[in-house]
Order: C-alpha cells, then structure tokens, then sequence
C-alpha cells in the first residue's frame, strides 16, 4: 500500500479495493452563462452550485393522523465565485446586467472543464451579486434565479 496521501477514497492512479468507486471531482466542473452572444465561463471561477426549492399545501383534513402535502410549485437558483482579475473588463455582475437592469441569462452546469456532460442547464436573472475584499484575494460572486423549469440536464 503506498502512503501517497490521495484526494479522495479511490483518487488512487492503480487499482485498490476502492478505486472502483466512480464519482465527479467538483474541482473539475465548471459553468458557463450566454447571454445571447455564446456560452462564457466566468473568470476564475472556484465555486458553483445549484439549489431546487419545491413547495407544497397542506391539505391535512381533521382527524389525519399524518399530515398530506400537495405539490405546488418549484424554483431554482445557482450561484458562481471566483477570483477578481484587475485587467476583466467584465466583472460577473456586468456580465449579468446592462444599463436597463438584469438581462436574461441561460445558465449551464458542466461536470468537467472539456463542457461534455451537461448536469443543468436553464434561462435566469441575476438576483445579487458581490464583490468581497478580504486579506486574502478578492472575490466576486452572482446568484441567479431560475425562470422557468430547467431546460437540458436535469437527470438529478
């Protein structure tokens, strides 16, 4: 066994009894927005993420014992960061907007940096962004809100 310190249980390079596992390394993925001019990875993206709200009713009559949800409706909403570059002349925030406001976006998640398998994809809004100065790098960072239900990848 050798004492190479691996990322994960079965990031080993040679066969072990757990390099059978397959999973997606999130260091890889990546996301692209299109604002109608072709798809564009923010710059220096680290992070992103995608979050599925489902709302329901109560319809519990008198003397249920267990409650009863019927489903109303979903939402959904992603969210990038990455590193701030002083020469970008587009930050992710303006990327997202113009001089009327928000502009429909389609956001897209991928699970590798080659863009092949396609996790989400769909037509949004910017709902916040940020921009963040620590001691450390600067970061910058948007939320989106979904319009709409997602529109390819969506086998979650």
């Amino acid at each position: 066994m050798s004492d190479t310190q691996h990322p994960f249980p079965g990031a080993a390079p040679t066969p072990s009894g757990t390099a059978a596992r397959s999973a997606v390394v999130g260091r890889f993925a990546q996301c692209t927005i299109n604002s109608g001019g072709g798809d564009a990875a923010p710059v220096l993206l680290f992070d992103w993420q995608v979050d599925v709200d489902f709302n329901y009713a109560d319809a519990t009559a008198f003397g249920d014992r267990w409650r009863i949800k019927v489903f109303e409706d979903a939402q959904w909403t992603a969210r990038a960061r990455g590193y701030v570059v002083p020469a970008d002349a587009v930050g992710y925030i303006k990327a997202a907007t113009n001089s009327t406001g928000p502009i429909l976006l389609t956001f897209k998640g991928w699970s590798d940096m080659t863009m092949t398998t396609l996790l989400w994809a769909g037509t949004c809004y910017i709902s916040r962004g940020r921009i963040a100065a620590s001691m450390a790098l600067m970061e910058q960072e948007f939320e989106l809100v979904g319009t709409g239900a997602p529109t390819a990848g969506s086998n979650f």
